[in-house]
């Protein structure tokens, strides 16, 4: 009993102490965002910037990433700027502070790279998904499919399946689309092989410090991992033309 009763005790302790961290943990981050917030708006960009990376910290959120590329912005700091806020619109697509924001920083890249625009039902699509997140999409696919079961039951039963084979087909189709909306709602949302060029770079034809180089890269451009060997990534940039850069240039979003 008396072995119990001192464990019981230790469990509490432990417990309360917990809390106790919890709690002064969730007060720091309170008080460094204000802090951040009010040196932000007196144009202490560098000060913001430090209560914010000490928050990051701590947590990640839209807001955060979003306040960080400010400072960033501000400071000058054109691909950290659009690294967060690359990392604001993977949290929340929907952020359009974060979307305008990013236009302005990708403008201040010396030199961009002409990106190939994508064919428009895909653009269509992933416009689509980012409108509605996840949990949405599985929502209304199930809801259709809810509808679907209900059309087939109703059809079997009056034995008119044949003459509504056509009303069938609708939300059959309905259903079919969004399950694709959702796959790529969450592949969006769940990607991380994009990064960020970080300093200007040259790009080389083999992951050799020796090998050709194809061409320079300005820093801030997005591109995309699909291969790595050494101490080298190889990527694929917006004009889907490829090369491979030195790991450390690379940030992933």
């Amino acid at each position: 009993m008396i072995y119990f009763r001192i464990m019981e005790r230790v469990i509490a302790t432990l417990l309360l102490s917990v809390s106790f961290l919890s709690c002064n943990q969730a007060q720091t981050s309170t008080d460094l965002w204000r802090s951040a917030a009010e040196q932000y708006e007196n144009a202490d960009y560098r000060g913001a910037l430090i209560n914010y990376q000490l928050v990051e910290a701590e947590m990640v959120s839209s807001e955060l990433y979003f306040n960080l590329g400010n400072c960033y912005y501000h400071l000058d700091s054109v691909a950290q700027s659009i690294l967060y806020f690359e990392k604001a619109i993977k949290l929340n697509p929907r952020d359009r502070a974060a979307r305008e924001n990013l236009s302005l920083a990708l403008s201040k890249i010396e030199d961009p790279i002409p990106a190939i625009e994508e064919f428009f039902l895909r653009r269509w699509v992933n416009g689509m998904s980012n409108v509605i997140p996840p949990f949405g999409w599985g929502l209304v696919c199930i809801a259709l499919l809810w509808f679907t079961v209900w059309m087939l039951v109703r059809s079997v039963k009056r034995d008119t399946l044949r003459q509504d084979k056509f009303r069938l087909g609708v939300p059959v189709a309905f259903f079919l689309f969004c399950l694709f909306g959702s796959y790529m709602a969450y592949q969006n949302q769940m990607d991380s092989d994009y990064a960020i060029v970080m300093e200007p770079i040259e790009v080389k034809v083999a992951p050799d410090s020796l090998s050709a180089i194809t061409r320079s890269v300005a820093a801030g451009e997005k591109v995309l991992i699909i291969d790595q060997l050494d101490a080298y990534y190889k990527v694929r940039f917006v004009n889907y033309e490829h090369g491979w850069l030195p790991k450390p240039v690379l940030r992933r979003i």
